[in-house]
């Protein structure tokens, strides 16, 4: 039995036996039958807890501290972001903040904000739809504006790529309604800049000091340059370079320094180096070997790939048999790669299939894996040693991390 049927059943047990006391209480015959003695505390008498106690996070947050994107998809109008300690063996649990339906994430530490960019109805499934960016405080978890948007933003499971930031002032927020574009909010005044058309375009991507750069339907890179007032001062087009009917490019993506590395489908890797004004298509190579290939290894999942800050290797969820159509399944294995020598440095094999990952920061970074069983694992990144679980629905889908910076 999985999780999610155990609490169920065990819920319902509880219910049952709730409606048998209920009932037997009623048939009682007005005394005929002799009351249970009362349970008697003797223990000192408990002080009353004080009310309106509110408590702050740390300006700057531990580098064991994660942000998970819990879709909600069983009631996704609720959506949230959690705030979860890795590193903790009790109360590893921080706090979470409201994320609406179909939500996406920024986060600032030099702002120390954290960006909502979420979709709410006015009759909460039905009337007017509104699209709202919500901009909270890391330290107190309270919405400091609310800001008005186009109601045509992305509607999907968690992109980190549909919400970026750039230069530290402008939030790019991914829109498609079904044509493509991207509304430009100005952090500082708290004001839309406006709406930049991608012409079939898709995502943001941060690329140099002031611009991004969007995947194309025919396998490019359009990339578009800011002005200082964030409007669009100018676009390039790179040449095709994904293969889109026969290998094409996932748009997640683990990054070391400003080189992105996207997993194709049938097990290859293409880094982007988006530290210029203009993106660098670097050569590809394969996460597998040819008997590996044959045997069907390829990557997937959802949020797949990973890398910790300031690492130097990236992570990625493999599994065996591979096929089209497979390229959403879980993995019950990590494999770790270094970039540089463009070969694997090893395997971590997971207690149980996960479907997103993501590297916390520090000395020891830990591996976190939202599985199957729509929980979390704890797995050291180094050895791979499954460490504890973070479970009792402390989320329920959540499909996508947000590392603290």
């Amino acid at each position: 039995m999985g999780g999610r049927e155990a609490i169920r059943s065990l819920r319902a047990i509880a219910v049952g036996l709730g409606l048998v006391a209920t009932m037997a209480g009623c048939g009682s015959s007005g005394g005929d039958a002799e009351a249970p003695a009362e349970a008697q505390f003797t223990g000192p008498a408990l002080e009353v807890e004080p009310q309106g106690r509110v408590e702050t996070l740390p300006a700057v947050y531990p580098e064991s501290w994660f942000f998970a994107h819990d879709l909600n998809f069983f009631n996704a109008v609720d959506g949230k972001l959690v705030l979860l300690d890795a590193a903790a063996t009790t109360r590893n649990y921080k706090g979470q903040l409201p994320a609406g339906f179909a939500s996406s994430i920024a986060l600032s530490s030099k702002r120390k904000e954290i960006y909502i960019v979420e979709t709410l109805h006015e009759r909460r499934v039905t009337g007017p739809r509104h699209d709202l960016l919500t901009i909270y405080d890391t330290a107190t978890f309270t919405a400091k504006e609310h800001i008005e948007l186009p109601a045509k933003k992305l509607q999907s499971t968690p992109f980190k790529a549909a919400a970026q930031i750039v230069d530290e002032r402008f939030l790019l927020i991914y829109n498609f309604n079904p044509t493509s574009s991207a509304t430009v909010v100005d952090l500082d005044s708290r004001s839309l800049v406006g709406e930049i058309d991608l012409s079939g375009c898709a995502l943001v991507y941060p690329t140099g000091d002031r611009g991004f750069s969007s995947i194309c339907g025919d396998g490019s890179l359009l990339t578009t340059t800011l002005d200082a007032a964030g409007k669009a001062a100018g676009t390039t087009r790179s040449n095709p370079f994904i293969d889109i009917d026969n290998n094409a490019m996932f748009v997640h993506y683990a990054q070391i320094g400003s080189v992105k590395y996207f997993p194709t489908y049938l097990g290859d890797v293409q880094p982007i180096d988006f530290g210029g004004d203009e993106p660098k298509i670097l050569p590809p190579w394969s996460l597998t070997s040819d008997a590996e290939r044959a045997a069907g290894w390829r990557p997937g999942g959802w949020q797949f790939v990973a890398a910790a800050p300031r690492g130097k290797e990236f992570f990625v969820i493999m599994h065996e048999d591979g096929a089209e159509g497979s390229h959403k399944n879980p993995g019950a294995e990590i494999w770790v790669f270094d970039p540089q020598s463009k070969r694997r440095l090893r395997k971590l094999q997971l207690k149980t299939p996960a479907i997103s990952i993501h590297l916390t920061g520090g000395a020891d970074p830990a591996l976190v894996a939202f599985n199957v069983d729509m929980e979390l694992d704890i797995y050291s990144a180094e050895s791979g040693e499954w460490i504890r679980k973070i479970g009792n629905l402390a989320t329920e889908t959540a499909f996508g991390f947000h590392g603290v910076r």
